[in-house]
């Protein structure tokens, strides 16, 4: 009797503690379901066939996905396919000694059809046999991370970029300071140690004379943006007649090139504005010298100018090589000279037409160009008629 009473006593206390211990495994399953829950990455667990069994609200709130949705779907949703296999093809489902966890850095499609940058991770459970039971997997949101490290490349070859051209820029720059310079240098030699007609006399200081005047066009406009870019430019600004400005830009592009047929199509009505008279005509002037390069065959090169909306707008307008769509855009960057087998000859620094914005934007303006390659262009320029730009450095 006392035997049966002592057992019935142990079978109590067996009871007793398997119950603290099955209460004990439910506080400590709870507690790792908030743990779960509260993780501020999104976790999920996932079966052998891909498909989401569990997850946190995080992981729902990442990929804008609702719980219902989101349970039983497949990783393949929101994960792309190649990714998957990838990190996957480390796990093998019987080989204890493979990998336990892969990772990798995705572009996930979340619920709403958008797209976010996720660092995920899975790791293999497995059963006692080896198998594995199920994937643990981690999703961490670094859409900002990826955005700077595009920034930061995009920057990065934006200034490898810039640095080639300058080191082009400075080449072709030598190169034409030593051209001119052997020029001036020969010419005046001979006019000087030999005694010369005065025909050949007067050609050789023509010729002289040329090569001083790329010197001095190639110095000035290099020291002219570097004012541009620094703030130091000033402007003169007074009441302008934009149609003599044109006609005085006309009248050098004509001195220039005997090839090339300019004409003018000016409003007679046009209103004057407020600008700077001589820098009104030094754009007129580099886009007119700009279309005599690009126009290595002669042509007719057309000035129009024209009232609207409150601004003035000139165009110049050319029958050359034209511009193509994937270069319009660095156009007016500086040092971009658009270069094939017709204008390997052209001679200039790629500073003008940079130089030339900046003058436009001074004034509050805007320049754009439209052209076909083969049709040649039309570059416009738009000042403002009420314009506030006042003298005195830029910034």
């Amino acid at each position: 009797m006392a035997g049966q009473l002592l057992s019935y006593k142990d079978s109590l206390g067996l009871l007793a503690k398997s119950m603290r211990a099955e209460a004990q495994l439910r506080a400590r399953e709870h507690l790792l379901n908030e743990v779960i829950e509260h993780t501020p990455v999104g976790l999920a667990r996932v079966g052998p066939n891909l498909r989401i069994t569990n997850g946190n609200s995080h992981l729902g709130s990442l990929l804008r996905t609702g719980p219902r949705t989101l349970l039983g779907s497949a990783l393949s949703d929101y994960l792309p396919e190649e990714d998957l296999t990838r990190v996957l093809a480390s796990f093998n489902a019987r080989d204890r000694n493979a990998a336990d966890t892969a990772e990798a850095e995705s572009a996930a499609r979340r619920g709403d059809g958008s797209q976010v940058w996720v660092h995920w991770s899975a790791t293999a459970v497995r059963d006692p046999a080896g198998a594995i039971d199920y994937y643990l997997t981690m999703f961490e949101d670094v859409e900002a991370q990826h955005e700077a490290q595009q920034a930061a490349m995009a920057n990065l070859a934006g200034l490898e970029r810039l640095n080639r051209l300058k080191s082009e820029f400075v080449s072709m720059v030598s190169h034409e300071f030593r051209t001119a310079l052997v020029g001036i240098q020969g010419f005046s030699e001979m006019m000087s140690d030999q005694d010369l007609p005065p025909a050949d006399i007067k050609s050789f200081s023509r010729d002289i004379n040329n090569d001083a005047q790329r010197l001095t066009r190639m110095i000035t406009e290099m020291l002219d943006l570097d004012r541009m870019e620094a703030g130091r430019m000033t402007l003169h600004i007074g009441s302008v007649d934009v149609n003599e400005a044109v006609c005085a830009g006309v009248e050098r592009a004509r001195m220039v090139s005997a090839r090339h047929v300019i004409t003018t199509d000016l409003d007679p009505d046009l209103p004057r504005v407020s600008a700077d008279s001589d820098r009104i005509v030094q754009v007129i002037t580099n886009l007119l010298s700009n279309a005599i390069k690009y126009s290595p065959n002669g042509g007719e090169v057309v000035v129009t100018s024209r009232y609207s909306g409150n601004q003035v707008e000139i165009t110049v307008r050319d029958h050359g090589i034209g511009i193509p769509p994937d270069f319009v855009d660095r156009l007016f960057g500086r040092y971009e000279r658009y270069e094939n087998e017709a204008t390997s000859k052209i001679v200039g620094t790629g500073l003008g037409l940079a130089i030339t914005r900046r003058i436009v934007e001074m004034h509050g303006g805007r320049i754009w160009v439209e052209s076909t390659v083969g049709s040649g262009s039309a570059f416009h320029v738009t000042i403002p008629v009420g314009t506030n730009t006042e003298a005195g450095p830029t910034t």
